[in-house]
C-alpha cells in the first residue's frame, strides 16, 4: 500500500483502555510497514506511533465537528483515515476510510451509554458504516450481528480479533492463584453472573 495513514485516536484519553490498547498494539506493529500518524488529544503518550496533537479536549460539539472534512484538513495529506469512533467524514475522492466497531451496545440496552453517546451511535453508526470503505470488528459473532443490524456492512467486513499484549519482563501476577479472571466491562450484558454460577458448579472438581 502506498501513501499515508491517519488514525483517529481522539476518543482515547490514554493508551491503556481496552479499545485504545488494541489500537496501539495493532498499529504499532504496522508502523514499520506504513507511514502512520495518530491524531491524539493533549496528554496522550506512550503509544509507539508517530502522533500529532489534534484536540485539547472532547465534547459532543467537537465530536460533531470531527465529522466534517475541514476538521482534518490541517493534517493532510493522508490516503487512509482509520477510526474507532463516529462520525465518519465524507472525504474527497482518493481518501479511503476504515471504521472499527467493537460492539452494538446501543442496540442491547441504552443504560450502558450516556444520552449523548447513545444518540451519536443511533444517528451516525449506520451512515458511518455505509460510508466507510472497510469495517473492522473483533469477532465472527459481532460480524454476524453487524450484517443483520446494518446490511450495508456486508461485503466489507473484516474480523481482527482482540489479543493480549506480549508479556513485559518477569513481573509476577498481582494476585496469587487460584483465581478466576474475566476481562470486560462490569455490565449485565457481559453475563458475568452466568460465569460465576457456571464456575460454582464445577469449582469443586478442581
Amino acid at each position: 500500500m502506498k501513501g499515508s495513514v491517519l488514525l483517529n485516536w481522539l476518543p482515547f484519553d490514554n493508551p491503556w483502555s481496552g479499545s485504545a490498547r488494541r489500537a496501539v498494539e495493532l498499529h504499532r506493529r504496522l508502523a514499520p510497514r506504513f507511514r502512520i500518524r495518530a491524531a491524539v488529544r493533549e496528554g496522550f503518550s506512550g503509544c509507539g506511533v508517530s502522533t500529532v496533537k489534534a484536540a485539547a479536549r472532547r465534547g459532543i460539539a467537537s465530536r460533531l465537528s470531527e465529522g466534517l472534512p475541514g476538521f482534518w484538513r490541517p493534517l493532510e495529506p493522508f490516503d487512509l483515515w482509520v477510526t474507532d469512533t463516529l462520525p465518519v467524514p465524507r472525504f474527497a475522492p482518493g481518501v479511503r476510510t476504515v471504521i472499527t466497531v467493537h460492539d452494538l451496545r446501543h442496540l442491547a440496552d441504552r443504560r450502558y451509554l450516556s444520552p449523548g453517546r447513545y444518540l451519536l451511535l443511533k444517528l451516525f453508526l449506520g451512515r458511518g458504516i455505509a460510508r466507510a470503505d472497510a469495517v473492522v470488528t473483533v469477532s465472527e459473532w459481532m460480524a454476524d450481528c453487524l450484517r443483520k443490524a446494518y446490511p450495508s456492512s456486508r461485503g466489507k467486513l473484516h474480523v481482527i480479533p482482540n489479543a493480549p499484549a506480549p508479556p513485559e519482563g518477569d513481573d509476577p501476577s498481582p494476585v496469587a492463584p487460584p483465581y478466576l479472571l474475566a476481562v470486560g466491562h462490569l455490565e449485565a450484558r457481559k453475563g458475568l453472573d452466568t460465569l460465576l454460577r457456571a464456575f460454582s458448579l464445577i469449582s469443586g472438581r478442581w
